[in-house]
C-alpha cells in the first residue's frame, strides 16, 4: 500500500488539492447565467476529444528547450525530499502529456481525421510550471493520505476489539483480515490503541501449557 501510494502510480495521478475561501458561502448553489450554454460546448468539445486522430509532434525549437531543462541541475534540481522522488522520475511523462493537453485546448477545432499538430515552446512552458505547481503539493497530500490510511486502520482495530471486549491475537488477525488489513497494519494499530490507553495487552494461559496474547478494550479510554 505504500509503495502503491508513493510509487508509480501516485507519480502518474495530477494530483490536485482543494482550496476553499471560507469568506464565500452560498446556501443555494448559484450559477452564471450562460451555464446552459457552456455546458452544451464542453459536451461537443468533449465529445470530438474522443474522435481526436491527430500526431502530437514537438517543433525543434520545443525539442531544443525541453531538453535544456530536462538536463538542467539547475532549471530541474534533484529533489531533496524523500516523497517528492516518485514524481520527480515521472517528470518526463507528465510533462508531455500536460504540454499536449495545453496545445489541445488551444485548438479552434478537434481534427477528427489524421494529421499532425506541432507543440511548440510555450505549451511546454505552461505544462513546467502546471507540473511544478502540482508536485510542490505532493508531501502534504501524501502525509494527509497516510494520515487518513492510518486512521483508518487504527478504528478498524479499534472497532474489533471495543465489540469484543477482550479479543486474543489470532482472532484479531482473522477478523482485521475480513476487513482487509494485514498483520503488520494492525499491529501498527495496536501500538497507537495502546499509546493512546484505549486498549491493554497481556498473556492467558493457553492450551498445551502453552500462552495466548490477548487485548482488552479499557472503557472510557482516552
Amino acid at each position: 500500500e505504500r509503495d502503491a501510494i508513493m510509487g508509480g502510480f501516485f507519480a502518474r495521478v495530477l494530483s490536485i488539492r482543494g482550496r476553499r475561501d471560507g469568506s464565500v458561502r452560498y446556501a443555494d448553489m448559484v450559477y452564471p447565467p450562460d451555464r446552459d450554454r457552456v455546458q452544451r460546448q464542453l459536451h461537443l468539445r468533449l465529445e470530438a476529444y474522443t474522435k481526436l486522430r491527430a500526431e502530437f509532434v514537438k517543433t525543434p525549437a520545443a525539442l531544443a528547450y525541453y531538453k535544456d531543462w530536462y538536463e538542467s541541475h539547475e532549471k530541474r534540481p534533484s529533489p531533496t525530499d524523500p516523497l517528492l522522488e516518485a514524481a520527480f522520475n515521472r517528470t518526463d511523462e507528465m510533462v508531455h502529456r500536460l504540454a499536449m493537453l495545453v496545445r489541445l485546448s488551444l485548438l479552434d477545432d478537434v481534427p477528427g481525421y489524421p494529421c499532425t499538430v506541432p507543440v511548440d515552446v510555450p505549451q511546454f512552458q505552461e505544462a513546467i510550471d502546471i507540473w511544478a505547481s502540482i508536485t510542490s503539493d505532493v508531501p502534504e497530500t501524501l502525509k494527509r493520505a497516510a494520515a487518513t490510511r492510518d486512521s483508518t486502520e487504527v478504528e478498524t482495530v479499534a472497532d474489533i476489539i471495543h465489540r469484543m471486549g477482550v479479543i486474543d491475537h489470532s482472532i484479531l488477525l482473522k477478523r482485521a483480515g475480513n476487513r482487509g488489513l494485514i498483520a503488520s497494519q494492525v499491529k501498527r494499530a495496536l501500538l497507537d490503541l495502546q499509546e493512546r490507553g484505549q486498549v491493554t495487552a497481556s498473556f492467558e494461559p493457553a492450551r498445551h501449557g502453552k500462552t495466548k496474547r490477548v487485548y482488552q478494550w479499557i472503557q472510557g479510554g482516552e
